[in-house]
């Protein structure tokens, strides 16, 4: 009669060591803010491939940042890698366009893109989407007055759209 228990423990002592055995590394994303993440159901993407769950959210110890702990799939490890970036998508509404639309009723989640680097557990989140590398032309223009002009404003070559402006900030002097 005693065989089932141990029969049974042995089973359950495997499954444990699988189950460990086989989980990704936890890394951690600092954000200006975690609105809207919630452990256990925020899930982190790329390219509509879920590649991690967020397992906690709580506040830095200087409580100016926001620290989403994410654990990764095993197969998904360069996400941990030195160059990976991450942002939280969210419902956003310009007069260009809508993005992020999906996130109305399910809530946010975290979009990624993976690094080559070496391994690395800490990573800062961006504000947003990053820009596309080695897409166009970047240009960056300096005026004594910014006008009308705001980010994601369009820019026209004789009444055709030919780009937009991504960044309107001050100069260094």
């Amino acid at each position: 009669i005693w065989l089932i228990p141990v029969v049974a423990f042995v089973v359950a002592i495997l499954y444990a060591r699988n189950y460990y055995a086989h989980r990704g590394p936890v890394v951690t994303i600092r954000f200006s803010e975690a609105k809207g993440i919630r452990p256990d159901d925020t899930q982190v993407f790329h390219r509509g491939v879920e590649v991690g769950t967020v397992v906690r959210v709580r506040l830095a110890p200087d409580e100016k940042m926001a620290l989403v702990h994410v654990r990764l799939h095993r197969n998904a490890m360069a996400f941990a890698r030195k160059g990976a970036v991450y942002w939280v998508v969210r419902p956003e509404i310009t007069e260009k366009s809508l993005s992020g639309l999906s996130t109305v009723l399910s809530g946010p989640f975290i979009d990624s893109a993976p690094g080559t680097g070496p391994e690395e557990k800490e990573f800062s989140g961006l504000p947003r989407e990053p820009e596309p590398v080695g897409e166009g032309l970047r240009i960056v223009l300096t005026s004594p007055r910014l006008g009308h002009l705001q980010s994601h404003s369009p820019i026209y070559y004789r009444g055709i759209e030919v780009g937009q402006i991504r960044e309107v900030g001050l100069g260094r002097d």
